[in-house]
């Protein structure tokens, strides 16, 4: 795989969030100048709410991008990239009440042995991506599969980092 492929969060889905989040900090702030300050505790959470979702609307600020190498997952402005050797597999499966792609590391992949051993205890995978690019959860997960193995296949000789993100 030569070129570089980027996928991007679904906007349609943030400005959705960004809306709702506003509306409940309108009410939060209502209901504290109405004198009840109980509705600080909306207020503050559906206002971090909006900030973020407006974070996530910001051009490049998220996104997931795919090379002959590994991939880098962009989220909030933050890069975590990950060589495809040190994948083994990714499947679609429920986490909560969402549909996610998750990942499982390969056997030889030592980095944060005791962040992943209690990442596994609790949802059973050893992480996910934050989002699905638009796509459903299982043709992202076949995708990202597709790329694995070609590139694995491909490059064979590519060395783990072990774990820089």
């Amino acid at each position: 795989m030569a070129e570089r492929l980027r996928f991007y969060p679904n906007r349609a889905k943030w400005i959705v969030a960004a809306l709702a989040c506003a509306v409940m900090t309108a009410g939060g702030i209502f209901v504290v100048t109405d004198g009840h300050w109980i509705g600080l505790l909306p207020a503050t959470f559906f206002g971090l709410g909006f900030i973020v979702s407006l974070i996530l609307l910001w051009p490049n600020s998220s996104y997931l991008e795919l090379d002959s190498t590994g991939f880098v997952i962009r989220n909030v402005f933050r890069d975590s990239r990950i060589p495809w050797v040190d994948v083994d597999y990714f499947e679609a499966r429920r986490v909560g009440l969402r549909k996610m792609v998750t990942l499982n590391f390969a056997p030889n992949y030592k980095a944060l042995p005791n962040a992943r051993a209690v990442t596994r205890a609790i949802s059973g995978v050893d992480g996910a991506l934050p989002d699905t690019y638009g796509m459903s959860a299982d043709d992202l997960a076949r995708m990202m599969n597709d790329h694995l193995q070609r590139c694995v296949s491909e490059n064979g000789s590519i060395a783990s980092n072990d774990g820089a993100t």
